[in-house]
């Protein structure tokens, strides 16, 4: 069968047993192999993986060049006059001079670029749920992807989660906000279920990068 995963029609093949692996990576053939007790969502979660670690390596650039966020690689492209980082057409778009960018200021790229995505998101969720949130922090959290904080009045958001998927950190900021306006837990629920099919997928995903259960 064929799947269209990010773009790339992608020939799939169930065996019995063993790992998600490619068979084939060629421009006109792409073939990977996917166990038969791989749920639809793991297996394409797992797909995804691979297409964009092989779309990588069939078209390399140089870790100057490049930058890694929301379980991605992206061409970096350094302009002079960007007044604040941005993404276009899947180029992370900074402002640089004639120097390559240090590690130090790669980060502040990353976080400057999570921070906007994670208000975007909180801004949808809040009008789609009519509530608002007066502030959001972000902080390395150890167990958790974010915390309500001073007895509910605020959410913090862990520094990390920015090396999820987009998906993953769209879950997360839903849940929290649902958890702040004191959604009931079967309501809530289906509320996620509604906007993420796969939330249960999601949840191991959560369980696996941070070694927790947040569903409640």
């Amino acid at each position: 069968m064929i799947w269209d995963i990010d773009g790339q029609e992608v020939v799939v093949k169930i065996k019995d047993g063993g790992d998600v692996e490619v068979i084939q990576w060629e421009e006109d053939k792409r073939v990977i192999s996917v166990p038969a007790l791989l749920s639809r969502e793991e297996a394409a979660w797992a797909l995804r993986s691979i297409v964009r670690s092989a779309s990588v390596l069939s078209d390399p650039v140089s870790s100057v060049d490049s930058l890694e966020l929301f379980d991605k690689v992206w061409r970096l492209k350094r302009e002079p006059h960007v007044p604040s980082p941005f993404i276009k057409g899947g180029i992370i778009y900074c402002k640089s001079g004639k120097n390559t960018l240090t590690s130090k200021q790669k980060e502040a790229v990353r976080e400057a670029l999570y921070r906007q995505r994670l208000m975007d998101r909180i801004g949808y969720w809040e009008e789609r749920f009519n509530v608002l949130v007066p502030q959001i922090n972000v902080r390395r959290i150890t167990r958790y992807p974010f915390r309500l904080c001073n007895r509910g009045t605020y959410i913090t958001f862990d520094k990390k989660l920015c090396d999820q998927s987009e998906e993953l950190l769209d879950y997360c900021v839903c849940k929290a906000v649902l958890l702040f306006a004191n959604s009931p837990g079967s309501e809530r629920g289906a509320v996620l279920k509604k906007y993420f099919p796969s939330s249960a997928f999601l949840e191991k995903l959560i369980a696996y990068a941070y070694g927790t259960d947040i569903r409640h």
